[in-house]
C-alpha cells in the first residue's frame, strides 16, 4: 500500500473509541457545537427523568407510610389483646383512643418508629382510634388522625 494513503488514512485505537484520522494536520477533540449538542441532550435526559425519579420516592414514601399505619394499628391490636387491657376497652357502640406513647411504653412499637414522609419520629401524642360497633363484638383500628380528631372519644392512658 502506497505511504501517502497509509498516511492519509490512519485507523488508530484510543481507550474504547475508534476514531478515524483523515490526513496528517486533523486536530483532535470536539468542536463548540458538538460540546453544545451533547450538552442540550443531557438537559432534555434530565428534565424527562428527574420528575419520574421524584415521582417514584413520593409513591415509595407514601407506600412506606401506609406501611408504618398498619404497624402502629397491629401494636393497638397486641395491646388490645392484652388481658390487662380488656377493662379498658370500648363497650358496644363506643370508642377509645389510646396514645402512641402507651404502645411504645408497654413495648408493642418500636420506640423510633419514624414518619417517613417528615423523616422524623411519630409524635406520642399521634392517636390510635379502637372503637366497637353497636350490634358486634369485632373491634377496629384506625390511626387516621383526621378521623380521630372529629371522634368523641374516651382517652386511655
Amino acid at each position: 500500500m502506497n505511504s501517502s494513503i497509509k498516511n492519509s488514512l490512519r485507523l488508530t485505537i484510543n481507550y474504547s473509541f475508534f476514531i478515524i484520522i483523515i490526513g496528517d494536520n486533523m486536530k483532535k477533540g470536539f468542536t463548540l457545537v458538538e460540546l453544545m449538542g451533547v450538552i442540550v441532550l443531557l438537559s432534555i435526559l434530565i428534565i424527562i427523568a428527574v420528575p419520574a425519579v421524584t415521582g417514584v420516592l413520593k409513591e415509595n414514601k407514601d407506600k412506606l407510610y401506609d406501611s408504618q399505619i398498619k404497624t402502629i394499628e397491629t401494636a393497638a391490636k397486641n395491646w388490645a389483646s392484652d388481658e390487662e387491657n380488656l377493662p379498658k376497652l370500648p363497650s358496644n357502640g363506643k370508642c377509645i383512643i389510646i396514645y402512641i406513647s402507651t404502645l411504645k411504653k408497654g413495648g408493642y412499637l418500636d420506640l423510633d418508629i419514624k414518619n417517613p414522609k417528615t423523616e422524623k419520629p411519630f409524635s406520642d401524642n399521634f392517636m390510635v382510634m379502637i372503637s366497637r360497633a353497636s350490634s358486634g363484638k369485632k373491634l377496629s383500628f384506625t390511626a387516621d388522625q383526621e378521623k380521630i380528631a372529629t371522634a368523641t372519644c374516651d382517652f386511655v392512658s
